[in-house]
């Protein structure tokens, strides 16, 4: 089997195509550059955000994926700038820190956009 022929070749290119092209971009427009954290709330084709609230599971995810995307950029996979990526996790990570947890040490389940604790039920 030669290079050309590897199935993995192929799926190496249809994973970072869709990183590159959907996935980095909508993470990119969801930074809430001004209070921290990001928004996820946006209709389905991307266009409008529709909530400025910001739910606990997303910004982790958010945290994870752009801590990922500095590894994978520090050893070469994908180019960009790692350090702008890990600065990014960082205000996400402090925001997460400053306002996601409650009095009796859980994790609250949506805040808004300036990190207030928004009830969904009692706690």
């Amino acid at each position: 089997m030669t290079l050309t022929q590897n199935p993995l070749n192929n799926i190496e290119a249809i994973w970072r195509n869709e990183l590159v092209n959907n996935i980095l971009p909508f993470w990119n427009a969801a930074i809430d550059t001004e209070n921290g954290g990001v928004y996820t709330c946006f209709s389905n084709d991307g266009s409008a955000l529709l909530s400025h609230d910001k739910y606990i599971w997303s910004q982790g995810r958010f945290l994870w994926n752009w801590s990922r995307q500095a590894y994978l950029i520090e050893q070469g996979y994908l180019d960009g700038d790692a350090k702008s990526y890990i600065d990014q996790a960082k205000l996400t990570a402090d925001f997460l820190d400053k306002n996601a947890l409650l009095e009796n040490g859980n994790c609250c389940f949506v805040l808004t956009e300036n990190g207030n604790k928004k009830r969904t039920h009692e706690w």
